[in-house]
């Protein structure tokens, strides 16, 4: 009889951040910015890490493209590089082999624990789009920069808000199985496995 038993960790991790802290992005460098909403502040992070959560932060920024350029101000995800993703998993297996008589037995279960931790990136902080539009001809120059410099806006987005999973799940297999050499010339193979999440 042989019992092997294994009981393992992995992980994937990383992290963003700012190397002057956004102080090149604070939304007071530029006040007076409009919003559908009102900017979400530190203060309602409500127990989600301040680095997935808010920050007073600029909107973002995009020109169009010809005849100006695709030149735009926008970050990644929802906190101008500040992000940090987690994802430990947790394995346990158990296998047991036994050979007795004319069978041959092997039962085991596997077990996984998975967390995941991920900011969903949500633009709370606001996108405008100074962009040539034909459905607005009396806000349009057909200059992205032109209709920035006399506040022509094309469009502007805001999410009321931004969300940062925290998702736990587990994972359950297991199996049992028989090798029956009946005779000389019939052998059965019997067995079950089962999964559950």
């Amino acid at each position: 009889m042989v019992n092997e038993v294994t009981v393992a960790e992995r992980w994937d991790t990383y992290s963003f951040y700012t190397l002057d802290n956004l102080a090149s992005e604070q939304r007071s460098l530029e006040p007076g910015l409009p919003t559908l909403f009102p900017v979400p502040t530190a203060a309602s992070n409500n127990g989600v890490l301040a680095i997935n959560g808010y920050e007073p932060i600029l909107p973002n920024f995009s020109f169009g493209s010809a005849p100006s350029n695709a030149m735009s101000c926008s970050r990644n995800g929802s906190t101008a590089g500040t992000h940090q993703n987690a994802n430990p998993i947790w394995t346990y297996q158990d296998n047991l082999s036994k050979a007795s008589g004319h069978h041959a037995f092997k039962a085991g279960i596997y077990v996984e624990h998975n967390e995941k931790y991920q900011p969903k990136g949500n633009n709370y902080m606001g996108s405008f789009s100074f962009a040539s539009s034909t459905s607005t001809p009396q806000l349009n120059t057909n200059d992205g920069f032109a209709n920035a410099l006399l506040g022509n806006v094309n469009s502007y987005s805001q999410w009321t808000g931004t969300t940062t999973f925290d998702v736990k799940y587990w994972n359950v297999e297991f199996y049992a199985q028989d090798n029956w050499k009946v005779n000389r010339r019939l052998t059965l193979d019997l067995g079950l496995r089962r999964i559950e999440f």
